[in-house]
């Protein structure tokens, strides 16, 4: 491994840990704002943040590419941020309510279930899913129900719903940045869909939950370390490292959000899980970590999504 792969996968590292603390801060930030309004000025917050990157990485881009076609180019770009941002959107409000009945570790695992979901997902777009990816998926199914046993009885919370919908979302939304971000640089497109997310939270925050300027003036630590620290700058990180880090060892290292979060929570909540909740979260990890052990390991032909 050479020195910029092993920077570039500490910086996935720290991104891991950068989105695992954001759990405590969404959790935390509720305290006084309603979770649409919390991540409605995040996203807005991380929007600003990326602005004036975003217009050095175009200019320069421009420069580069002698396409005069601006009106198709942003046309397109606009597509693209509104589907990631409609996506995450959907994903970090169900995410949010989760947060708001469950513990943030618990909601932690259940998100990470997305790297499994992605696979699956791909059968809609023709790619095959090999048999451990659905081994993995019982294996993952078993850890669930171990969390949803926290009380001695198997109970489906609201909130474990919620938790599971979120990867789903955060599935779908790693299907679609994984179609436009080729055509994009990606400081510029992670701009454009903080943007649409931030819209996508505002509107139903207008319908459901009044704004409070004192409430969010509370609120403003959590807020600005999810909007500037998680969203803006965890994202860049991501986008910058995953050029040189291999995909499979890229994902297993993002996925140890899930890991941060339950050791955040503990350590700064004071949230803690039952035995039984630990082992489901130990066994939706372990089917993670499974799922992106490279097919070639066990067949040598037949091309494969998600591992």
């Amino acid at each position: 491994m050479n020195t910029k792969s092993v920077f570039s996968s500490l910086a996935l590292l720290v991104t891991s840990m950068l989105w695992g603390l954001s759990f405590v801060a969404q959790s935390v930030g509720m305290d006084n704002i309603g979770p649409l309004t919390f991540n409605y000025v995040r996203y807005f917050m991380g929007f600003i943040v990326l602005i004036p990157f975003s217009v050095v990485r175009f200019r320069r881009n421009r420069q580069l590419d002698k396409s005069p076609d601006l009106k198709h180019f942003w046309k397109k770009a606009c597509w693209a941020g509104l589907l990631c941002g409609l996506s995450l959107a959907v994903g970090i409000i169900m995410q949010q309510y989760a947060i708001s009945m469950l513990p943030v570790g618990k909601v932690g695992f259940l998100t990470a279930l997305y790297v499994i979901l992605v696979p699956i997902l791909g059968l809609f777009l023709k790619r095959r899913v090999s048999p451990l990816v659905w081994i993995c998926c019982i294996v993952a199914t078993v850890g669930a129900y171990l969390m949803c046993m926290g009380s001695g009885s198997f109970v489906i919370q609201g909130g474990d719903v919620l938790g599971a919908l979120s990867g789903l979302f955060f599935a779908v939304y790693i299907l679609i940045a994984d179609r436009f971000s080729p055509h994009f640089d990606g400081v510029f497109l992670t701009c454009i869909q903080l943007f649409f997310a931030s819209l996508f939270c505002f509107i139903p925050k207008c319908i459901v939950e009044p704004f409070d300027a004192s409430a969010v003036w509370n609120a403003i630590i959590p807020l600005l370390y999810s909007g500037c620290v998680s969203s803006a700058l965890g994202t860049t990180l991501e986008m910058i490292a995953q050029k040189n880090v291999n995909p499979t060892a890229a994902s297993l290292i993002m996925s140890l959000e899930s890991v941060f979060s339950l050791i955040f929570g503990w350590i700064i909540l004071k949230q803690v899980m039952s035995p039984v909740e630990l082992g489901g979260c130990a066994l939706v990890f372990a089917a993670v970590c499974i799922s992106q052990i490279p097919s070639t390991l066990f067949r040598k032909t037949g091309k494969k999504i998600g591992n």
